[in-house]
């Protein structure tokens, strides 16, 4: 069976699905370089070029985790309220993995590693469905396989 999308957050033995659907999933990366103009000539010189980390982007909404339908309202906030749980960095927290495919039969998976929340926000608006938006940076800019 192929890699299927399954994004979760991983620390050592523990892994938490994040809610479904994602409704969009977007990696940002960038790279530094150095640019120098030389007088009297047309154009710019850019050295020195260095990829940064990644940044992700995932909007989704609190359907479902972990093949679990949430319907109510405090099903949803305990849920929303566990991600945030999961997503938190500090002393006792250690960064963590984001997984992005897993396959359940051979238990590989594609994953950055070296990741820490740096925004997380929630829409409790609508009654009828929580939606969330999370920003992460991703120190290690590969996606690994393992």
């Amino acid at each position: 069976m192929p890699l299927q999308f399954h994004p979760a957050i991983a620390r050592s033995t523990t892994s938490f699905p994040l809610p479904r659907p994602i409704v969009s999933l977007r990696v940002q990366d960038v790279w530094d370089a150095e640019r120098f103009k030389s007088p009297l000539i047309d154009g710019q010189r850019t050295v020195g070029h260095s990829q940064g980390g990644s940044t992700i982007v995932i909007q989704g909404q609190v359907a479902a985790q972990a093949g679990e339908v949430r319907f109510t309202e405090a099903e949803m906030l305990a849920t929303l309220l566990s991600l945030r749980e999961a997503l938190h960095v500090g002393e006792s927290q250690p960064k963590f993995d984001l997984v992005l495919f897993f396959d359940p039969v051979t238990h590989e998976r594609q994953y950055f590693r070296e990741c820490s929340t740096t925004r997380l926000e929630w829409d409790l608006s609508e009654a009828s469905l929580y939606t969330y938006s999370l920003t992460i940076q991703a120190d290690d800019p590969q996606i690994h396989t393992a």
